[in-house]
């Protein structure tokens, strides 16, 4: 009875067993758990890992993909976003190094598939770099020169570089030197065999930061023109050129017109008579302006040189050498002349140079011996012009110190024209001191005019400073 009852038993588990099997058993092919990558399958069920790390994401909006937290984030994981904000549902995969910086880093979700629908995308291999015509969007491509991975293809037929191990570094190789991550391309590798297949009509145009792209040769102007010959084994002359148009096409001249510009040529002037002179008659002064013109052995060639209005210009020196001459005008007395010298060159630089000469009356002041203490004393015009002078053009004069010789009396005299009406001694009001006349006075240029004369009326043994005002 025992053992009946313990078949029975065993009958009855293999039976819960069977049915079991029947009834609980999964079907094949109606899931499918997605891993890394997690590729959706039309037609298959997704079981999504949201409460996981990587795998296959589901979130309602691009804003859930975006705030999904770095600690469920791994590279090429997918996360299939419902709505795009275009009421499409579309996938993205996250390419980018395991690193927290690029995990965290939005802009390395890339479109995986175009809807909800995933097309298979393919694994592309070939010698050499992917071009924008190499596949379609989405597909992964080995360069089996290098091993390197590319991939997925972005819909502007962009080819991102797949890294698979983190961010690359140390020296650089092949055809590149340096360090990575940004190496730089070695020197005298680039050939015909890395130009662009299919760039014709395009340039390859290198900007300020060293940034290098494909233009469309339309698109830079007209443009175009000779190269002729060019030395550059020479001190540059050209400083910096800004909003000057070197007027050629001419590679060699271009170069030259910016780089290697002429030097202008130099100019010198003096005169004589030149300066300052004392007034005299009414009439001409007869002046020689002595002229030097030159050129660098940069200057181009001399093709006019005038001096004071007159072109004396025969013939160009050589290069690093000069010409001069004399010139003789007639300068108006008693008047301001200036004389210029201008040299030009054959490509329109030019130099001047300037002289003057100028015509002032003088004042004079010093001691004279003249009488005694009180008595009147009117010097003559040469006693005047025997004291110190200096040109002016008013009687204004600040500290002017003078020295007798024994005991003398201070005489000062000025063009009438200046003004004046005080005389200060020291620091004391001395103009009581002084007899003061006004007559005609001659110079020693034989210039005339009236004259105020101020004469100390007593004798004095000490030196003074006086101011007048």
């Amino acid at each position: 009875m025992q053992i009946k009852q313990k078949r029975t038993d065993y009958w009855i588990r293999c039976a819960v067993v069977a049915m079991g099997f029947v009834f609980f058993a999964p079907k094949q092919g109606t899931a499918q758990f997605v891993g890394n990558p997690l590729i959706p399958v039309p037609g298959k069920v997704i079981i999504y890992t949201n409460d996981a790390k990587g795998g296959h994401h589901q979130v309602p909006t691009l804003a859930d993909r975006n705030n999904l937290s770095p600690l469920r984030r791994q590279p090429g994981m997918l996360c299939t976003v419902m709505d795009d904000g275009t009421g499409k549902t579309k996938t993205y995969q996250l390419i980018c190094a395991d690193v927290p910086a690029e995990l965290e880093n939005n802009n390395n979700w890339v479109l995986f598939s175009s809807g909800a629908a995933a097309a298979g995308n393919n694994l592309i291999y070939g010698a050499g770099i992917p071009v924008a015509g190499t596949g379609k969007t989405g597909d992964f491509y080995v360069n089996t020169t290098d091993q390197t991975l590319f991939g997925p293809k972005k819909e502007d037929a962009s080819w991102p570089p797949l890294l698979l191990q983190g961010a690359v570094s140390g020296l650089a190789g092949g055809d590149l030197m340096g360090t990575y991550p940004n190496p730089s391309i070695a020197e005298k590798v680039i050939t015909a065999a890395h130009i662009k297949s299919d760039a014709t009509d395009q340039v390859m145009v290198s900007n300020a930061e060293g940034s290098v792209t494909w233009v469309d040769k339309a698109t830079l102007g007209a443009g175009g023109g000779n190269v002729g010959t060019f030395n550059g084994n020479r001190p540059i002359t050209g400083a910096y050129y800004k909003d000057v148009n070197p007027g050629t096409n001419d590679l060699a001249k271009w170069i030259e017109a910016v780089f290697y510009p002429s030097l202008g040529p130099t100019a010198s002037l003096t005169a004589n008579p030149s300066g300052t002179k004392e007034m005299g008659p009414s009439g001409t002064t007869s002046v020689s302006l002595n002229w030097i013109a030159g050129r660098a052995k940069e200057t181009a060639e001399l093709s006019s040189i005038i001096v004071a209005g007159q072109e004396v210009f025969s013939s160009s020196p050589a290069p690093g050498a000069s010409v001069s001459g004399t010139v003789t005008v007639m300068a108006k007395n008693n008047e301001s002349n200036a004389f210029k010298l201008t040299v030009k060159t054959a490509d329109n630089k030019i130099a001047e140079a300037t002289a003057s000469l100028s015509f002032q009356w003088k004042r004079y002041y010093g001691f004279a011996t003249g009488g005694d203490d009180g008595e009147n004393f009117a010097p003559t015009d040469a006693q005047i012009l025997a004291l110190t002078s200096e040109f002016g053009s008013s009687a204004a004069v600040s500290n002017k110190a003078a020295s007798p010789s024994g005991r003398q009396k201070l005489v000062i005299a000025y063009p009438a024209t200046w003004g004046g009406t005080k005389i200060i001694v020291g620091i004391l009001d001395s103009t009581g001191a002084f007899e003061k006349t006004t007559r005609s006075f001659r110079n020693s240029s034989g210039g005339v005019t009236d004259y105020v004369i101020y004469v100390q009326k007593d004798n004095t043994a000490a030196a003074l400073t006086f101011t007048i005002q």
